[in-house]
């Protein structure tokens, strides 16, 4: 049974993936290392681009690289419901941020964190329907890419797709040092919000009311729907996290983020200063506890 975030933004199994005129999709997908053995894993590195597995073979720590492998595994095959086929070849903007050298359209982001692994990728264009945002194709300063080889390239949209996911039975849950850590590194509203929670007129969403669970708990929550959702949009926009704890304000209601929380996990998803149509995100997989 779907829960009510899977009922958001699921679509029908016959919806396509590229809507003429439509906000463009993005295509999310999540994943936990639990659900495979070793050898399955190293099965799904032989499905991997070249790219992917020259990558991952420089993995010295073998968690890591099973995080990476999956992580890979559902980036790629975002990238093929999205209809784009190989070869896939990768690069780095010069702001550092990852990118398909041949796939000028396409943004991506993954993430991986205890038993848990993302990836989202969506591919814009120019056509948008009434009432979305047209994304602005004049290039910001700097915003060519290396191939690694000397071959530089140049997105035709702002890089702004970002995602991250913490497992929350990996992470630390003492509400005294999450306080001090919000105090230190978030603004002082979002400090205030881990103490204390969200000022009346806003609300998380329905499974935070849903579940029973302690204030300690709950400080906890709130505390990483914060952190993931920094993360993210530093990922988004390739920006030093340590700027964006300070500078990127935090509010639930942003238009720009979507946020998930299973009991035992939380998941944000960024697209920088544009707005999230649930109906436009395709969610695969629900393994998040």
């Amino acid at each position: 049974m779907e829960n009510a975030y899977e009922q958001a933004v699921s679509h029908p199994a016959d919806s396509t993936l590229t809507r003429e005129g439509k906000a463009p999709v993005i295509d999310l997908r999540i994943d936990r290392l639990d659900r495979y053995r070793d050898e399955d894993l190293e099965r799904l590195e032989g499905f991997l681009s070249p790219d992917q597995r020259e990558k991952l073979s420089s993995i010295r720590n073998k968690k890591a690289r099973r995080q990476s492998a999956l992580a890979a595994d559902l980036l790629e095959g975002a990238f093929l419901d999205l209809g784009i086929h190989g070869p896939l070849h990768y690069g780095k903007l010069s702001n550092g941020k990852p990118c398909l050298i041949d796939q000028k359209e396409v943004d991506f982001s993954v993430s991986h964190a205890g038993n848990l692994a993302a990836a989202a990728a969506i591919r814009f264009s120019n056509q948008t329907s009434e009432g979305t945002q047209k994304h602005d194709m004049s290039l910001q300063p700097g915003m060519a890419a290396d191939s690694g080889s000397g071959t530089s390239i140049a997105p035709s949209f702002h890089p702004c797709l970002g995602i991250d996911v913490e497992d929350l039975t990996f992470r630390k849950k003492d509400p005294d040092l999450l306080t001090r850590l919000a105090e230190r590194f978030f603004r002082p509203e979002e400090a205030r919000i881990v103490r204390e929670g969200l000022a009346d007129g806003l609300s998380f969403s329905w499974e935070e009311e849903d579940l029973d669970l302690s204030d300690e708990i709950r400080l906890t929550r709130r505390f990483y729907r914060i952190w993931t959702f920094k993360e993210a949009y530093a990922k988004a926009l390739d920006r030093p996290l340590i700027r964006v704890l300070k500078e990127e304000p935090y509010r639930p209601d942003r238009p720009d983020l979507l946020c998930w929380a299973g009991e035992e996990s939380i998941l944000s998803l960024i697209l920088a200063g544009q707005e999230i149509r649930p109906e436009n995100v395709i969610l695969h997989g629900s393994y998040m506890r």
